[in-house]
């Protein structure tokens, strides 16, 4: 369980507890102190990572649920899987299939949450006349972007529909 709160640490804190060994399973976030943690009290700012750790002794197909899933506001919170590449945003509710094999990469430090940007525009004051262009689409060895009505200067960040910063 892992709960957001910038009054508490990334390292082992009073609200956090110990992550006792199963039998067969382990699942676990791991806080900046290396422990395993069951429950994970921390702050959560763009650009931190979360470290999971998970174990397993039956070669099973496996399911991450989200739920009750509270990010601070303007944070997305993606599950990386760093053994298959892949960025998923999550959202509450969803389940996340995945299969632990003989491979030693399918276990271990694997999976690790990210605090992204939300996949789309990331401006608070877009209005209806707002417009932003893409051409060409699709685009394959370079795009131009236009945006009306930006004034000064802006950081732009391209996110592909897994939410990988593509640029």
């Amino acid at each position: 369980m892992l709960f957001f709160d910038d009054n508490t640490s990334t390292a082992k804190d009073f609200k956090d507890a110990d992550k006792l060994n199963n039998i067969s399973l382990d699942f676990a976030s791991v806080s900046s102190d290396g422990k395993k943690l069951a429950v994970d009290y921390r702050p959560l700012h763009l650009g931190d990572v979360v470290p999971l750790y998970l174990r397993a002794d039956s070669l099973f197909q496996y399911a991450i649920r989200v739920d009750d899933y509270d990010a601070p506001d303007g944070i997305q919170v993606y599950l990386r899987d760093k053994h298959l590449n892949v960025l998923t945003p999550l959202t509450d509710g969803m389940s996340i299939p995945f299969m632990v094999t003989n491979d030693p990469e399918t276990q271990g430090n694997r999976f690790e949450l990210v605090a992204g940007y939300p996949t789309g525009i990331n401006n608070p004051t877009l209005t209806n006349d707002m417009e932003v262009k893409l051409a060409p689409n699709p685009a394959h060895d370079f795009a131009m972007i236009s945006l009306n009505h930006l004034k000064g200067e802006a950081e732009i960040f391209l996110n592909n529909m897994m939410g990988q910063t593509v640029y």
